[in-house]
């Protein structure tokens, strides 16, 4: 865990003059809070092929009180100047070196000051309504909703819809149901209860923070009215064998009893093997 590392608040950030910083809270302009305001961070280093459509479906949003947040982990490859092109739909955003993507999304969560708070990937994009369908889904009963994700690659097809499962908390002590993590959106009171990611956890980090939520009555709701557009990369093996691994490590430290947790962990390695093989 990284219980001893504080993280920078806003304010922290406005008084450092070694970090390259804009948006435009910089130049005065704040958000009404007639409405819940939604935080929607972007994570990234190194996105410039893909990031400037993230941004302009962030853009293109129906609902009216959106802060956008961008962590950039001190890129080199053109990011800064496609985040400064679109500079005046952007709140505030920040250039540094980071400890990878899981401290990239902590600063983040500390910077924000939404209600709600959604993240969405560099190369992700999300329907011009799905902030307006999150606050609508949300009710008293609920600390995050999630819905759909459409898988493909940057650019290309999306066909393939992979559903969130609304009856995920049959599964979620013991393996990683399909609450699809690019599409969800939770309050900001979830952090007081869960804490921050785990920045130990490099690929799962979502599991072991929902893990940790549930064990604390941190309750979701399922709906299809949230699609995200989920770009696949060319390292999809390697990563879901670490992060199988990760959701074993989180399962048992947390809540899974040692059989239900192993049980899952054996059978989607066999399930991802025989596809695997089955394909080439």
């Amino acid at each position: 865990m990284n219980e001893n590392k504080i993280y920078k608040t806003y304010d922290d950030y406005l008084n450092m003059d070694n970090v390259r910083k804009g948006g435009q809270y910089l130049n005065g302009q704040y958000k009404n809070k007639d409405i819940p305001l939604v935080s929607i961070i972007t994570i990234c280093r190194n996105a410039s092929l893909t990031l400037g459509k993230t941004i302009e479906s962030v853009i293109e949003q129906t609902y009216p009180n959106i802060e956008y947040l961008i962590i950039d982990g001190d890129s080199t490859d053109g990011t800064l100047d496609i985040i400064k092109h679109h500079e005046d739909c952007i709140d505030f955003w920040i250039s540094e070196p980071d400890d990878g993507a899981t401290d990239a999304i902590n600063k983040g969560f500390t910077i924000c000051s939404g209600e709600l708070i959604f993240l969405l990937n560099a190369d992700d994009y999300i329907t011009s309504d799905f902030i307006s369908n999150a606050v609508e889904s949300f009710d008293e009963d609920c600390d995050f909703v999630f819905g759909d994700c459409l898988i493909g690659n940057f650019g290309g097809d999306y066909s393939r819809r992979l559903k969130g499962d609304k009856n995920y908390i049959k599964k979620i002590a013991y393996t990683m149901p399909r609450v699809n993590q690019p599409t969800i959106v939770f309050k900001k009171q979830c952090l007081d209860t869960v804490g921050l990611y785990d920045t130990a956890k490099k690929v799962a980090p979502d599991y072991d923070w929902l893990v940790r939520g549930y064990v604390k009555n941190i309750t979701g709701k399922y709906t299809d009215k949230l699609v995200t557009y989920f770009a696949l990369d060319g390292n999809s093996d390697k990563y879901y064998y670490k992060g199988l691994s990760e959701v074993r490590e989180s399962s048992l430290r947390y809540a899974g009893s040692i059989f239900m947790t192993n049980f899952y962990f054996i059978a989607r390695s066999i399930k991802r093997m025989i596809k695997r093989y089955v394909l080439i």
